[in-house]
């Protein structure tokens, strides 16, 4: 088949910048490779690193959309107010680039990774079959686009798929999850050892640990002030907070301030690391006794309980959304959102028991690369019959 993808105009592809979406895809794109069985074209952001990392694929053609220039600058502002006028319908200037440059080729399905605001454009300038892969709960508003102008829904958790009308679509709605590369995930006990002597970990101490963005909703400052009323209790933990305020971004913002004093108080207890790259990740976790994820979104399908699961964490987590159908999967304690959240997140970091640091016994063969090649490619060609 020949597909294409059409990236959020937010980071490039192939993934040096990072990004949950874009992991994914990567991850997809390089078993691709390994076979050839399939004909990808991905419409990208331009930037400069990662269009010298394009040149190593074969299967793989990366089309960078540049929007540089006044021209542009005044377009963008011009489609802006009109977007508004129009519910989306116009279209930005990225999207009205690449549909220029889709129209002009053959592909058997275009793919739209998460950004539903692009359907009105691609469906009145193509008539190839699109695709929209979700990862993450709409308006709706949105979703009145959504049905209007999808062929076809992929969806990354049953939590996502429960929120649109099953019969409405009619054979056009599936579930794809989301997938890891489980291996690169495994407890390193060589790892471990080394990045606690780097951080001035104890071996004694056990260590929280936190991943993804720091920003308002993902819970971080109510992390922090729970871990805080645990210390009253238990001396002997540290808290590990690994991330910026976006992917591959270690600048400071007043939420991220606001989490730094409050961490400030806790006497050198509580670690920020910042931006760390994907690759690195996994020291991280063998590092760590037990992962939290206190978001108070509604998360889709968040891939770092299933990378905490894979290294063999247990997990504190909020039972909210796709986060609870994701960390259900692993050894889980979970934490009621309400009034009292803070005070029962302090009591699950006291509480929770946990035996000797050991590799995963989980089977996550569900978030394989492997199974999610061969779940996509079976949708896909059945979608084609």
């Amino acid at each position: 088949m020949k597909i294409a993808f059409v990236m959020p105009n937010t980071l490039p592809m192939p993934a040096v910048k990072g990004g949950a979406v874009e992991t994914i895809l990567q991850n997809y794109i390089d078993a691709n490779e390994k076979c050839g069985h399939q004909e990808l074209t991905v419409f990208c952001k331009y930037d400069s690193d990662a269009k010298l990392a394009s040149n190593q694929y074969k299967y793989t053609n990366f089309v960078y959309i540049n929007e540089v220039g006044r021209i542009t600058v005044i377009k963008k502002i011009v489609l802006g107010v009109l977007n508004l006028l129009s519910n989306c319908r116009t279209g930005n200037v990225y999207i009205r680039k690449v549909s220029n440059k889709i129209k002009c080729k053959e592909f058997d399905f275009v793919i739209i990774e998460n950004a539903p605001y692009y359907l009105p454009v691609i469906s009145r300038k193509t008539r190839i079959k699109s695709v929209l892969h979700i990862h993450n709960d709409y308006s709706k508003s949105m979703k009145m686009i959504v049905k209007k102008y999808s062929d076809f829904l992929l969806c990354v958790s049953e939590n996502i798929k429960k929120s649109y009308d099953v019969d409405e679509y009619n054979g056009r709605l599936s579930v794809l999850f989301n997938c890891i590369d489980i291996q690169r995930f495994e407890y390193d006990f060589l790892a471990r050892e080394k990045l606690r002597n780097q951080l001035k970990i104890k071996d004694d101490e056990k260590v929280y640990i936190y991943t993804g963005r720091i920003i308002e909703g993902k819970g971080v400052l109510e992390l922090i002030k729970a871990f805080i009323l645990a210390l009253r209790i238990v001396d002997n933990i540290k808290l590990m907070i690994v991330g910026g305020i976006s992917y591959s971004n270690n600048s400071i913002d007043e939420y991220m301030e606001k989490c730094i004093r409050e961490a400030n108080k806790a006497k050198n207890k509580i670690i920020f690391t910042g931006y760390i790259d994907y690759k690195d990740l996994a020291d991280y976790y063998s590092s760590a006794d037990i992962g939290v994820i206190p978001s108070m979104l509604n998360e889709a399908a968040p891939l770092s309980a299933i990378e905490m699961i894979a290294s063999g964490l247990p997990l504190i987590a909020n039972k909210i959304g796709g986060l609870e159908e994701m960390a259900c999967r692993g050894k889980v304690r979970f934490v009621g959102l309400g009034r009292n959240y803070i005070e029962e997140l302090s009591n699950a970091i006291i509480n929770m028991n946990i035996g000797k640091r050991v590799k995963n016994t989980i089977s996550l063969d569900d978030f394989s690369i492997s199974n999610y090649k061969y779940k996509l490619e079976s949708e896909l060609k059945g979608w084609t019959d």
